[in-house]
């Protein structure tokens, strides 16, 4: 069995879209692979995430299910059932979109407005409130490398990206040595701002803890970046608040990265106007960039699909910012793409879906719990695994995935193709 050695292939691990992987394979097995990651690891030979030794299960072919028995069908007749348990619905959720390419991403776009599906993205609370405030008011950004090159202060707020995209540390926001910083982690202040220490902790200049608040404790940097004294400065010490302060006081160039941790509350939105009014702040007299750190590979993707489309009320009527308040109703339907919808509902919800019958459509390429538990289950090949496909890295940059494997199934695109041309 020939051997093929891969050379700067991009990893659908993270947001990060790494493009400097080498592998080596054979007969469909990576038998070698360099410059990745846990995550990627886990992506390239089939782990779990966070335990690369476990396998992460593939289906073995789409199935209908009814109260007795899990059938295996046809591709066409899983989608044949699939758009009818859709046309007799009353509501359609359309969940997950940051784990396919952009392919998918379209194409499941327009088919949902056409059905008035409301979209719940699986990195809603992050994306949402930045596609609103992108459209209002914007924000500035700039590329990874830019980070890498210039940046001499990195803030982490309510965001862990050993945890979400690894090699964001190393290879671009503190270790990474670039033109303008030579030295790499002497040449930076890093600050992460968190409810609790993380594996990020370690590795900073700064840790600032906080519980909760953090609309204070940005309003006390402002001010004391106005060189007014602040009466509040919500659950963090004043000399904490006064050293992030001073560090963005003399920066020359400063990146924000915000994960979804500070979206869940009722502040959120404005937290983000907030952070962003800071950042056009710091802006007057030197360079500042605020990027959201989004976990799912294709994230940023689908925030193009909508940008591109131009979209203003998509958002406000049609987008879901959070599933855990979604309320399941008789006649709803589910269709799930790339991600596991029913690991993240509450007990409550679980118990309501059964209760009000609700129906599920899955598209995935794993047997997640979602997919055992569907009413049709459509599986589909690996984006930049097994099929080609376009996706945007965190900082919006667009990246090619490869295909390094033959694939077994049809691609999510091809299936949503199906599924649309019987709707």
């Amino acid at each position: 069995m020939s051997e093929k050695i891969l050379r700067s292939i991009v990893c659908p691990g993270c947001s990060c879209l790494c493009d400097d992987i080498d592998i080596r394979v054979s007969g469909g097995s990576v038998l070698q692979i360099n410059n990745v990651c846990s995550w990627g690891i886990g992506r390239f030979v089939g782990g779990k995430k966070f335990a690369q030794k476990k396998e992460r299960k593939r289906p073995e072919g789409h199935y209908i299910s009814d109260k007795k028995e899990r059938i295996a069908v046809s591709v066409d007749e899983a989608c044949a059932k699939a758009a009818h348990i859709i046309e007799k619905s009353k509501r359609i959720f359309i969940y997950g979109l940051c784990q396919c390419g952009n392919r998918a991403q379209a194409r499941i776009y327009e088919m949902g407005k056409r059905l008035n599906a409301t979209f719940i993205p699986s990195e809603g609370p992050l994306l949402t409130l930045f596609l609103k405030q992108s459209v209002q008011n914007g924000f500035s950004l700039c590329t990874l490398e830019e980070v890498r090159n210039r940046a001499d202060v990195v803030v982490f707020w309510g965001a862990n990206p050993i945890h979400s995209c690894p090699r964001l540390v190393s290879r671009y926001a503190i270790f990474a040595r670039g033109r303008f910083t030579e030295r790499g982690e002497e040449d930076r202040k890093a600050f992460i701002v968190d409810l609790q220490p993380t594996e990020l902790t370690k590795l900073c200049n700064e840790v600032i803890l906080k519980d909760g608040n953090d609309l204070a404790l940005l309003k006390a940097i402002r001010k004391l970046l106005k060189g007014e004294k602040p009466d509040n400065y919500g659950t963090v010490k004043p000399r904490h608040a006064r050293k992030l302060a001073e560090a963005l006081n003399e920066g020359l160039y400063i990146a924000f990265f915000c994960g979804r941790g500070p979206f869940y509350g009722e502040e959120g939105e404005t937290f983000l106007r907030e952070l962003i009014e800071l950042v056009k702040f710091l802006n007057r007299e030197k360079n500042c960039v605020l990027l959201p750190l989004a976990t799912d590979f294709n994230t940023v993707g689908f925030y193009h699909v909508i940008l591109r489309n131009a979209d203003v009320d998509f958002l406000k009527n049609s987008v879901m910012h959070d599933v855990r308040s979604w309320e399941p109703r008789t006649g709803d339907v589910i269709i799930g793409l790339g991600s596991d919808f029913v690991w993240f509902l509450s007990d409550e919800q679980k118990r309501a879906m059964k209760e009000k019958e609700v129906r599920i459509v899955s598209i995935s390429s794993y047997e997640t719990l979602t997919h055992v538990n569907s009413s049709v289950a459509l599986s589909c090949a690996m984006a930049g695994i097994e099929v080609e496909d376009l996706c945007f890295r965190l900082d919006s940059i667009p990246v090619k995935l490869s295909a390094i494997m033959e694939p077994v199934f049809p691609a999510d695109w091809e299936i949503l193709e199906k599924l649309d041309a019987l709707l």
